[in-house]
């Protein structure tokens, strides 16, 4: 593959990822509701989901030094291991979303109580 066409094709694939916000664990820990509270496997899936966006924000941050570094290298290496990169992050991004979709389900009728009060 040409270094123009890499560049024409995947300009963006090579800008910086944005980092997942984390820390809205550590505020909702402070107000929970008592029925939340007394779940356990929902507060153990609320830290795991915490501890997979630190685990993503690990990897960007990993990914954004080897980008920096690489940079004014072969376009072709950069690329190839940014799809690398991209690859590794997939499967924990895809694991997170299915986790908050599930404590979704589960946290909802809680919030609801909650305001509900």
């Amino acid at each position: 593959m040409e270094a123009k066409q890499i560049e024409e094709d995947d300009s963006a694939f090579l800008n910086p990822i944005t980092q997942i916000e984390n820390g809205a664990w550590s505020l909702a820990r402070v107000d929970l509701p008592d029925g939340v509270l007394s779940n356990v496997d929902l507060l153990r899936l609320l830290e795991i989901i915490d501890s997979k966006e630190r685990e993503i924000n690990q990897m960007i941050e990993s990914r954004e030094s080897f980008r920096i570094q690489h940079v004014a290298g072969s376009p072709e290496f950069l690329v190839a291991n940014l799809l690398g990169f991209r690859r590794i992050i997939d499967y924990p991004l895809q694991d997170l979303s299915n986790r908050i979709e599930e404590v979704l389900l589960q946290i909802t009728p809680y919030v609801e109580e909650k305001h509900d009060h």
